[in-house]
């Protein structure tokens, strides 16, 4: 086979590298408020930009790819600059050198896909077979059981997410309605599919784990099947391990953080969607079948109803497909799509109405999960601000905290950037989508008054298109070097395996491994809990963090943990405060602080460290009263 990569495009190709890396090196390590430093960078900035115009052909310059390259270095300044405003001017400075470069790269990137690896327009090559399934599972099985504290390996699920949702899936199995009896903000499917985890036998987080495996096996193996979309893979055996260091970077993050978020449960099912998209509309004038739109519609009505801001990513679905329809002239197909498509939804959502209306708690259903949330959650927004200054606020905001979500998450962060910078590889009608999905996932994430920091997580629905380039890369090094690959196989397989251990060995919660559950604060509190029949338990100023569950107990009132509405809602500690001076609870857990109470005195304390988002180690104390009354 002819090359396609020449020695000049090699030299080229090293050149723009090493000048984007300078660039880089220049934005992390310099950070002063000297203007003689200042005035120096803006002119090695410029001697750049027009060493590399003498070498990078203008003509050559596609507009969207420029665009592209733009927006991904200005998420990678905020990303690397995000608290230092001096230091960010500097990186914005030097974008437009940088963008040449990276301009370049997109070129080199472009032609080396347009001629090796064109779409299979009849998709018949997107098939896995045994053996790719096999290895797809035992990297979900690997990456959960070494990354989640749900998994066997680990004592107990400390995050206090994961435990409000298992204890009110718990509630479910016992009758008690959420909302109503047990408030709590996210979606009702989330908490039916925790009560379907809590009635697995085993440890008290096994069934979660199970979740975890199913939901990171269905993410990787659609990963997969979008690659083979787009790469005519010609060494499946080989180039299907390149999916092992892809999830350990997926599943070692920050952002995944103790396992057993939302987030993380949702992201693999938009994963289906996306592939199901992609694989209609490779062809020219097609849309997505009618086993597809009901597929989708039906993981559409479960996201919604798991966490309805989920569903960015499928509005940017639906307004393209209405658009596409539309200038196809398929208005007939449009109608039919959408009705089949809102059937799909209500094979969801009848039954969750259904529970609600039976249980008479429909108004709490829609007073918790809806109108607390859209107007009390987070609500801030001055309105008195003119309407001009208020987009330029957002627009500031979103790469802003875009920053401040990743800087501590910079392998996926990467895994991102490579995702955007491959929607130049695709033709129109995909771009198109690709835009349209991003820009929206982007400002629902990004332009809410609250974003914590593992909101971004929702968006690795796109890094299956970094998952792409590294599979054409792998395939073209194959080809060209097809001898030595064969007979280093073995050596090469097991330095991926190495390799993807390496970046799990940087897991923040790997030192919590085999640790004594004795140790933990959740079982020495149970333990004194668990004296008295049928306690009633408080956890005051603090989430759930376990206290129900490791004592095997279920909450006695509706507002039983601390919660991140609190400030908006007053009703909440309003009423906590008034069963407290009652004496109604028999024990109560705190956070950190002393109170004091006449029917309470402190009993127990412990303390225990935990890993925190940014993956530092802190440690944290608990406080356990009980009622003397």
């Amino acid at each position: 086979m002819n090359t396609i990569i020449n020695n000049n495009y090699t030299k080229e190709i090293a050149y723009r590298l090493l000048i984007m890396a300078s660039h880089v090196m220049l934005i992390i390590i310099i950070n002063t408020t000297s203007i003689i430093k200042f005035t120096l960078l803006i002119l090695l900035s410029l001697l750049s930009s027009l060493l590399i115009s003498t070498k990078l052909n203008i003509r050559k310059l596609n507009p969207f790819a420029m665009l592209i390259s733009l927006f991904t270095l200005i998420l990678i300044a905020f990303t690397g600059n995000i608290l230092d405003n001096p230091h960010l001017c500097i990186a914005i400075v030097l974008i437009i050198p940088a963008s040449f470069s990276l301009q370049h790269i997109l070129l080199f990137i472009q032609r080396l896909y347009n001629e090796k690896h064109s779409v299979s327009l009849d998709n018949s090559n997107n098939k896995i077979d045994k053996k790719e399934t096999v290895v797809i599972l035992s990297s979900a099985f690997t990456v959960i059981t070494l990354m989640s504290t749900s998994s066997p390996l680990y004592p107990f699920n400390y995050w206090d997410d994961a435990n409000l949702f298992l204890t009110i899936g718990r509630c479910i199995v016992a009758g008690i309605i959420p909302y109503r009896d047990v408030y709590e903000q996210k979606g009702p499917a989330l908490y039916f599919v925790h009560s379907l985890c809590s009635l697995i036998p085993g440890r008290l987080f096994f069934g979660v784990y199970l979740l975890e495996i199913l939901n990171c096996f269905v993410f990787l193996y659609f990963s997969w099947k979008i690659v083979k979309l787009f790469v005519n893979v010609s060494t499946k055996k080989n180039t299907v391990i390149v999916t092992a260091p892809f999830a350990a970077i997926i599943y070692s993050c920050n952002m995944f953080h103790l396992g057993d978020s939302s987030e993380e449960l949702a992201f693999p099912f938009l994963t289906i969607i996306f592939y199901l998209v992609l694989k209609a509309i490779i062809k020219e004038n097609e849309i997505p079948s009618t086993k597809y739109i009901l597929i989708m519609g039906i993981i559409s009505g479960y996201l919604f109803w798991i966490k309805y801001t989920f569903c960015a990513f499928i509005l940017g679905t639906v307004l393209f497909f209405v658009a596409y329809t539309i200038k196809l002239r398929k208005i007939k197909e449009l109608i039919k799509s959408m009705i089949v498509f809102l059937l799909g939804v209500s094979i969801v959502t009848l039954p969750i109405v259904l529970y609600f209306l039976v249980t008479d708690s429909i108004k709490d259903l829609y007073t918790a999960y809806f109108y607390n949330n859209i107007f009390l959650y987070g609500s801030s927004t001055d309105s008195k601000i003119p309407l001009i200054q208020a987009l330029a606020n957002k627009a500031y905001r979103i790469p802003a905290l875009f920053g401040y979500s990743f800087a501590n998450n910079i392998g996926i962060a990467c895994l991102l950037i490579i995702s955007i910078l491959c929607f130049t590889l695709f033709i129109k009608r995909i771009r198109i989508f690709l835009i349209i999905t991003l820009t929206i996932d982007m400002i629902i994430v990004f332009g809410n008054d609250i974003v914590i920091f593992y909101y971004g997580y929702i968006l690795m629905v796109f890094t299956p298109l970094a998952l792409i380039l590294i599979s054409i890369i792998y395939e073209e090094l194959n080809d060209k070097a097809n001898t030595i690959l064969h007979r280093t196989n073995p050596f090469f397989i097991v330095s991926v395996i190495v390799l993807s251990f390496c970046i799990l060995l940087t897991g923040k919660n790997l030192y919590l491994i085999f640790r004594p559950y004795e140790e933990m604060p959740q079982y020495v509190f149970s333990q004194l809990i668990n004296q008295t029949d049928n306690p009633r338990i408080l956890t005051y100023d603090v989430m759930d963090m376990g206290f129900y569950n490791a004592s095997n107990n279920l909450p006695s009132n509706k507002y039983f943990c601390f919660l991140n509405i609190e400030e908006n809602l007053p009703e909440i500690l309003d009423s906590q405060d008034r069963l407290i001076d009652e004496g109604y609870f028999d024990y109560i857990i705190t956070y950190s602080n002393e109170y004091q109470w006449d029917n309470y005195n402190i009993i127990s304390e412990a303390e225990y460290t935990f890993p925190y988002q940014t993956g530092e180690v802190i440690l944290e104390r608990y406080y356990l009263y009980e009622n003397v009354r």
